[in-house]
């Protein structure tokens, strides 16, 4: 009789180290419930666990879904958005030197801001997802610089960029402060169909195919003071105000993956390209002032202008960082997870304000056209069923 108690002793005991070692997520198959697996077939192969009780690659054999919530702290920064030129003339003024500039640009302190990114995926029992996700940002940027006192002999102060042409009362046009002010804001929609599986137990690889929608609204703003006094002409305060919309909509694909590299913990690499087509409008109001010192009325020369055209435009997903996920609960497998990682969206070709450069300044090399990125930190929570 105390033998066959010792068996059964032993058995029992040996059960519950086995339940123990199978790990909460994954317990033998006999005591699991239907949408708790270890090892599953999908339509693109086995979807291999890399260790017990690690619930991402357990992935669950009926529905599922996760939230997402990320909070960003990006900076955003465009190209063509240099609003002066600092001369320091190193040559003696003459009668027969035409120009006399030795100048650099002075462009903006582009600054870092919160944003907001929520993603909502639905899991099908076949191993497909559905995704959509919505960003937000927005970013304001400026700076203002100053010189002691423009001088009209030796040319040296502030050549302003967007004026209009040719819009002088006093020769030279220099003046001894320059502001520049950009707003920026940005909101993404993307909408995707993917597939997830394991090549192999440590790796993890989503392709995705879908669409992306865009909106991006940016208004800028440059005023230029302290004018100098020629001719018995003083340049009054000169400014330019403008905007750039943009909207658009396109194909999407990309991948994400996941190498699982101890425990919990995993390095994510993602990469995503699309390619939209968008509606650019654009506006731009000028005011260029002047006086008589002698009393006569104010010079002032104004315009206005606008723009609608369409085109395709391509843009760039990336990010790299890390991420733990956990699970609680076999019979739902919910799951909990955080990730940090440096992102990187890239726009090409978004600045399209119109430019018209005065003529002291047209041998310069200056292109307003530019390119458009946001990047920054990413840190996301994760909540998963």
């Amino acid at each position: 009789m105390r033998t066959k108690n010792r068996i059964l002793t032993t058995l029992v005991l040996l059960g519950g180290a086995a339940r123990l070692g199978a790990g909460e997520c994954c317990p033998p198959a006999a005591s699991i419930a239907p949408n708790c697996a270890c090892f599953e077939t999908s339509d693109f192969g086995t979807l291999y666990s890399a260790w017990p009780n690690l619930c991402s690659p357990c992935p669950p054999v009926g529905w599922g879904g996760t939230f997402d919530v990320s909070f960003l702290y990006w900076q955003a920064q465009e190209d063509g958005l240099e609003f002066a030129v600092k001369n320091n003339p190193t040559f003696t003024p003459a009668s027969t030197l035409y120009a006399n500039m030795n100048g650099e640009f002075v462009g903006l302190d582009f600054h870092w801001e919160p944003a907001l990114k929520v993603n909502a995926n639905l899991i099908f029992p076949n191993g497909w997802d559905l995704d959509a996700r919505w960003t937000t940002f927005y970013s304001r940027s400026k700076h203002m610089t100053s010189n002691t006192s423009p001088n009209a002999l030796t040319t040296s102060g502030f050549y302003p960029l967007w004026v209009l042409p040719d819009s002088y009362s006093a020769t030279p046009g220099i003046y001894g402060q320059a502001r520049g002010l950009w707003n920026l804001h940005l909101n993404t929609i993307d909408l995707e169909l993917g597939a997830n599986t394991f090549l192999s137990p440590r790796l993890s690889l989503r392709f995705h195919g879908g669409l992306k929608a865009i909106s991006i609204e940016q208004k800028y703003r440059v005023k230029y003071f302290n004018g100098i006094t020629a001719g018995g002409v003083e340049m009054l305060p000169s400014r330019a105000a403008m905007s750039n919309d943009c909207r658009g909509i396109g194909p999407r694909i990309g991948f994400n993956s996941k190498w699982f590299v101890r425990g919990s913990w995993s390095i994510a690499a993602d990469l995503a390209g699309s390619l939209t087509l968008n509606r650019f409008k654009m506006k731009r109001s000028d005011s260029d002032r002047a006086v008589d010192t002698g009393g006569s009325p104010v010079f002032l020369e104004s315009s206005n202008f606008r723009e609608t055209f369409y085109a395709f435009r391509p843009n760039l997903e990336t990010l790299l960082g890390f991420a733990w996920d956990t699970c609680y609960g076999c019979n739902g497998l919910y799951t909990f997870g955080f990730q940090a990682a440096y992102e990187l969206q890239y726009y090409w070709e978004q600045n399209m304000l119109p430019v018209l450069v005065s003529t002291p300044l047209s041998f310069l090399d200056f292109v307003s056209r530019g390119d458009l990125h946001c990047h920054g930190l990413t840190a996301t929570l994760r909540f998963g069923f």
